[in-house]
């Protein structure tokens, strides 16, 4: 599931969480993506209880 979300990132359906990320989450995020990929980034989505999609 992790991988088929992050295949949508690079699309046209926008993916939200219900609030905006604080700094220290973005940041994390961001140092997430640099390490391990789009994939454990989308892993770590779907785990929250905040990840909505829009469409």
């Amino acid at each position: 599931m992790a991988k088929a979300l992050a295949a949508r990132l690079d699309g046209p359906d926008p993916i939200a969480l219900q609030r905006q990320p604080t700094t220290a989450e973005r940041t994390a995020a961001e140092k997430l993506l640099a390490r391990h990929g789009k994939p454990a980034f989308c892993r770590a989505l779907l785990n929250s209880n905040a990840l909505i999609f829009v469409e």
